[in-house]
Formats: structure tokens, sequence, C-alpha cells
């Protein structure tokens, strides 16, 4: 689920900006730095929002997912998309950070896992 999160999501950041979710459109895509990147706060993960890149937080569809009519997870994968700076020169990359659970997940109120698995990917797609 996890890795169908980061293609779904990749995919959205590589192509037209008119075409893509809201959630993910440039305007909405927060720069970070590699310091202080927003697929780390807790709080970019939360429905609540207040997070770096929360505003990113696109959950995955379960018509994205090839097998979900037979196995579908509870939660369904997300992602979140930050522009990260870092080196000097400066220069900024795309990081895309997913997360797939397994069918059996369970969280608390503060969002850790007390049952089943979560898997994390992450991928930068490009600099810009």
């Amino acid at each position: 689920y996890a890795e169908a999160a980061l293609r779904y999501c990749e995919g959205q950041v590589q192509a037209a900006d008119a075409v893509r979710v809201a959630t993910l459109k440039t305007a909405v895509i927060p720069t970070t730095t590699f310091a202080l990147s927003g697929w780390e706060d807790a709080l970019s993960w939360s429905s609540n929002g207040g997070g770096r890149a929360s505003a990113t937080l696109t959950q995955i569809q379960s018509t994205q997912i090839s097998d979900a009519a037979t196995t579908a997870p509870t939660k369904l994968p997300e992602c979140v998309v930050e522009y990260q700076t870092m080196g000097s020169p400066t220069f900024t990359m795309t990081v895309i950070t997913a997360r797939g659970f397994s069918p059996d997940y369970a969280a608390d109120a503060n969002g850790q896992t007390i049952q089943g698995a979560v898997v994390w990917l992450q991928s930068i797609v490009n600099a810009l």
C-alpha cells in the first residue's frame, strides 16, 4: 500500500498542475529544509493539520489500489509532499513520503501504532 501511495503521488507531482488533486497542487506544497522536514512532523500526518506538510496530506482512494476488493486496509495509504532545500549553494528537491498500513492496523489517539504495521517509503522525483 505504501508503494501504491508513492507511485500515485509521484504521478501527481509530475503531472501538469491543472490536473493534480487539490492537495498536491504547486501552490499548496510547502518549502522546508533538510533539517526541518515536513514528513517528520507528526502533525503533517494528522487530519487535524497544523504540521509543516499537512496541507499536502493526500489519502489514496481504494480505486487506486489494484487489489483493494479483497485486501483493502482499514486505513487507506497516504502521502505528503514538500519542496526541500539543502546545501550551499541552496538547491531544492521534491520529496514525497508515503505510508501504507496493514489490514489490521490500529492507532491510539496520538497516532501511535498499537496494532498491525506501517510501511514508510520516500522518493525524490526532481530537483527544482
